[in-house]
């Protein structure tokens, strides 16, 4: 008797049989504290290149402009990170409803404020230039924001949870 294929096997099989397996063999899709500490190894390298170009690199009357820019971006980006990963769904419906008065402050007052930041940058020395200073700023907030999101819902959503006591 000729033996059977695997897919003549699988197709035999009901398709409760099929499910009830690939949740037998289905693993923790969430992640483990390995993503929680490749993030933390990113965050850190980030924000270390950020500290780096901000003293070694920029002009000393700015570093504490660039400092409190950075440590802004962080704050600002640890506070959407929590926003958007939630630990529960009553976590979530009190989240989603600073979200909104969020979104309609954002949407409203800096949205209306962002023209005039376009038009700094591009205020240099000579008219259309690129004002490098302005860009210092930009990059370094949206970078710390960024990475604080990045590794807020990483540790958020793949850190393991203890079990109720």
């Amino acid at each position: 008797m000729p033996a059977k294929s695997s897919s003549a096997i699988s197709e035999a099989k009901s398709e409760s049989e099929v499910k009830s397996e690939r949740e037998a063999l289905k693993l923790d899709e969430r992640g483990d504290k390995s993503d929680v500490i490749a993030g933390l190894i990113v965050l850190v390298g980030v924000l270390g290149a950020l500290l780096l170009y901000t003293f070694v690199y920029s002009d000393k009357a700015q570093q504490g402009r660039l400092l409190l820019i950075g440590a802004g971006g962080s704050t600002l980006g640890w506070l959407i990170g929590i926003m958007v990963t939630p630990y529960s769904k009553e976590e979530s419906k009190r989240l989603s409803e600073v979200a909104r008065l969020a979104y309609g402050f954002l949407t409203g007052y800096v949205v209306s404020k962002l023209d005039r930041v376009i038009e700094h940058l591009f205020a240099g020395p000579i008219d259309g230039a690129i004002n490098l200073l302005a860009i210092d700023f930009v990059v370094i907030g949206v970078t710390a924001f960024g990475a604080s999101v990045g590794f807020t819902y990483i540790s958020r959503s793949y850190w393991p949870t203890r079990s109720p006591s």
